[in-house]
């Protein structure tokens, strides 16, 4: 099992964050990765169009996994309301997640 660690880096996730993310993302499952864990401690903003560039990374990574790590309290509160939590596994930070996701 491979996993490749991709940093969120605009402040908000939206859809002009989509190709950037796509990008790492093929280039990761082209690697070989089978998960892929999203560092999010940068992304300070997210509203219906980031929820919806979440679901489709998780759609592009097929039968893969995908995990976010270091939500702030805005983001995590959305994440929750939305249920993403049943889609993606969520952990406090990006170590925790990577020591989590390797065992």
């Amino acid at each position: 099992m491979k996993i490749a660690n991709v940093h969120v880096g605009p402040r908000k996730l939206d859809a002009r964050s989509l190709a950037p993310l796509v990008s790492e993302i093929d280039e990761a499952l082209g690697g070989g990765a089978t998960i892929v864990l999203l560092d999010m401690s940068s992304v300070e903003y997210i509203d219906s169009v980031g929820i919806a560039v979440l679901i489709a990374l998780k759609r592009r990574a097929g039968v893969g996994r995908v995990a976010l790590a270091g939500l702030r309290p805005f983001v995590a509160s959305v994440v929750r309301a939305t249920h993403l939590t049943d889609y993606f596994d969520v952990f406090p930070t990006r170590e925790a997640g990577h020591a989590f996701l390797s065992a």
